[in-house]
């Protein structure tokens, strides 16, 4: 059916568009992963809460599903040096070392949600403007254009986590994680980037 008039429903369909914000990114409810994304962002250099080491998790200790250094017996720091290790008479030096001890640990920034609005905001533009020219011709409600460059934005935002690579990882981290990927280590960040629409009338 043809409409008659189709003003009121079009300055309907703008005010709700107007009316609503997209947010994208990590569930607010997710205090862990929005600790992870803000460091990430924005980098941090961090220092040990208790003790005077940071006690970092090499492969082996991954491997053996080892995460603290209490878990491992027999685990002793050999003298001059700045590990935990336990005795492999098959390994290097007769050691398996399991932890790496350091003072701090600096993470650099990789601002994976800058650089998402930066590469595509114009591209966004565009899209909106598509997709609003089909809500005024009646074949998208404005729920539905929010909800289609909500998604637009997420998929590009995963695209960035994916294809991040400068600064990579440090040495250690590479090691620890048997690959060179700075912002995917069990994909939890990269599969938890969702959205939801703030102020919807």
């Amino acid at each position: 059916m043809t409409e008659i008039n189709p003003m009121p429903r079009i300055i309907r369909e703008l005010e709700q568009l107007q009316s609503a914000r997209i947010v994208v990114g990590v569930p607010r409810s997710d205090n862990q992963l929005t600790m992870i994304a803000l460091v990430q962002e924005y980098g941090k250099t961090i220092r040990p809460v208790h003790g005077d080491w940071l006690v970092i998790p090499t492969s082996n200790a991954r491997k053996m599903g080892v995460t603290h250094a209490s878990q491992v017996p027999g685990m002793f720091r050999p003298k001059g040096k700045n590990i935990l290790a336990m005795k492999d008479e098959g390994a290097e030096n007769g050691l398996k070392v399991m932890f790496i001890l350091r003072k701090e640990v600096r993470i650099p920034a990789r601002p994976f949600l800058r650089l998402t609005y930066e590469q595509n905001l114009q591209l966004w533009g565009h899209y909106a403007a598509i997709l609003v020219s089909k809500m005024i011709a009646g074949d998208l409600s404005a729920t539905e254009v929010q909800t289609l460059l909500a998604k637009r934005i997420v998929t590009n935002m995963k695209s960035t986590i994916r294809y991040f690579s400068k600064p990579g990882n440090a040495p250690l981290t590479t090691e620890a994680k048997g690959f060179n990927d700075p912002l995917i280590d069990s994909q939890k960040l990269l599969n938890s980037i969702t959205y939801f629409l703030e102020g919807e009338i």
